[in-house]
């Protein structure tokens, strides 16, 4: 299942998680493949990209994990990986 949302907008992210199982059932695995990288030197990086940047990368892996262990099975083969 590939799912497309703002992972930086909580709302998003835990509707994106809350709606997995009403066709798939509960997840066994999660891959947090999401992020945002500015190719600038912290001299040239504004604070709303650095923000920006933070409100993706972290926080957005943070709350896709914390959602996920609300409705994953508790056994030994669920997964979850972040890239």
């Amino acid at each position: 299942m590939i799912v497309y949302c703002d992972v930086g907008n909580e709302g998003e992210n835990v509707a994106m998680i809350e709606n997995v199982p009403m066709g798939f059932g509960k997840p066994d695995i999660l891959v947090s493949n999401a992020g945002v990288l500015f190719q600038s030197a912290v001299a040239g990086t504004s604070t709303d990209d650095w923000e920006y940047l933070i409100k993706v990368n972290p926080r957005g892996v943070f709350i896709s994990i914390r959602e996920s262990l609300k409705i994953m099975p508790k056994r030994d083969c669920s997964n979850m990986v972040s890239l």
